[in-house]
C-alpha cells in the first residue's frame, strides 16, 4: 500500500476515534465508509480515489471548526 495512502488512512481512523463523541452518527458513518473505500484502493480506479479523498476535503472544513470548538475553548 502506498504509504501516503496508508499514513491518510491511519489519521482518518484517529480522527474517527478521537471525534466519536463529537460526531452525528451519519458523519461518523460517512467517515467509516470513506476509510473502509481507501482500504479497498487495489480495486478502485484512480478517478475513483480521487472522489473518496475528494469526500473528505469537502469535510474538512467541518472538522476544523469541530476541533477549534472543542479545543480552543
Amino acid at each position: 500500500m502506498n504509504i501516503l495512502l496508508k499514513d491518510s488512512i491511519d489519521t482518518l481512523k484517529q480522527l474517527k476515534m478521537e471525534m466519536h463523541d463529537v460526531m452525528d452518527s451519519s458523519a461518523q458513518a460517512k467517515l467509516e465508509q470513506v476509510i473502509q473505500d481507501l482500504e479497498q484502493h487495489d480495486n478502485l480506479t484512480k478517478l475513483e480515489l480521487l472522489q473518496i479523498l475528494g469526500k473528505v476535503l469537502d469535510w474538512l472544513p467541518i472538522v476544523s471548526k469541530l476541533l477549534a470548538k472543542f479545543f480552543i475553548e
